[in-house]
């Protein structure tokens, strides 16, 4: 058993890391009683568990200090209102810090479920800082009791919400038309298509704005590949030899032996979706990548010019 100075300089260690507890009260080795807060074995190893609790937030807010009502989340420590979430995670006013879901969630079995069942919600660990959670500080949250969303949770159903693109493929020459070996064939899509799109999810006070903004143009061309960093230039009709266009491909094979004689064609449009949160936010903004949209499709058939020399008698 650990002496009671041993205890008081763990408490105050604890205190002094800064995970804002409030009250600490030692639990009996074999005891089941309640704590209305998190058990944490100090040190780990040792058998020894003090229960650690915050006190209500002011006005009657709730355990993750929410006030109760539609007004904006505000969140509290010992009466000071404090972020509701930052990088560490959620804050918790019970047990008095930021926490995030353990990641990976413990085994069903594991003795950290307390007896809940994991099919209806997880184990949320304190953190000091990002990444390093704060030795057995762990608790049971419902599935929906979490005080805020994880935005990267709602960003991820905005994006899955959002109707991408599919590129309406332009050539010139234009099908039926050929194209020849050796000649630049031009290819953009409409320009209409090159555009930003954006999509809002809310859930209570938190915002999440999905934007993805047009990256490049893949495409397949059979023969070969290429990509293109905006629509392409359309080509038009009586437009001179020293027209420029920055996206187009010249073939270096013909069709032949391909379905009806032409080289499929696949154009991909890539977007760049980023997320930003506003109101009550545990994280500002992030990344979610490189996302395409589904390919659209087209054929074009490559001939061969040839020259045919005569000679004068």
């Amino acid at each position: 058993m650990r002496s009671r100075s041993g205890l008081t300089l763990a408490v105050a260690l604890l205190v002094i890391m800064g995970v804002g507890l409030v009250a600490l009260s030692p639990r009996p080795a074999q005891a089941d009683g309640a704590c209305n807060g998190a058990w944490v074995e100090t040190p780990p190893g040792s058998g020894i568990k003090v229960c650690v609790t915050a006190p209500g937030n002011p006005g009657g807010g709730g355990g993750g200090g929410q006030n109760g009502g539609g007004g904006p989340v505000k969140c509290y420590d010992q009466e000071k209102e404090i972020p509701c979430g930052n990088g560490l995670g959620v804050w918790f006013s019970d047990p008095g810090c930021y926490a995030a879901p353990m990641a990976p969630q413990p085994p069903a079995d594991s003795a950290n479920w307390e007896g809940h069942n994991p099919k209806q919600g997880s184990i949320y660990t304190c953190l000091l800082t990002p990444g390093i959670p704060f030795q057995n500080a762990y608790f049971f949250v419902a599935n929906g009791a979490a005080p805020l969303p994880d935005p990267r949770v709602l960003a991820q159903r905005a994006l899955d919400q959002l109707s991408f693109e599919t590129p309406n493929i332009e050539i010139a020459p234009a099908p039926p038309l050929a194209t020849y070996v050796g000649l630049e064939t031009w290819l953009w899509i409409a320009g209409g298509q090159w555009r930003d799109l954006s999509l809002t999810v809310t859930v209570g006070n938190t915002s999440v704005t999905v934007v993805a903004a047009p990256k490049r143009v893949d495409w397949d061309l059979t023969a070969g590949t290429t990509s293109c960093y905006s629509a392409g230039r359309e080509w038009v009709k009586g437009m001179s030899g020293e027209a420029k266009t920055d996206c187009s491909y010249t073939f270096s094979k013909l069709s032949d032996g391909q379905p009806d004689e032409q080289f499929p064609i696949t154009a991909t449009l890539m977007y760049s979706a980023t997320w930003t949160c506003t109101g009550a936010c545990t994280l500002p903004n992030g990344d979610l990548g490189d996302v395409p949209s589904l390919p659209g499709q087209a054929a074009i058939e490559v001939k061969e010019r040839q020259s045919v020399i005569k000679n004068r008698p």
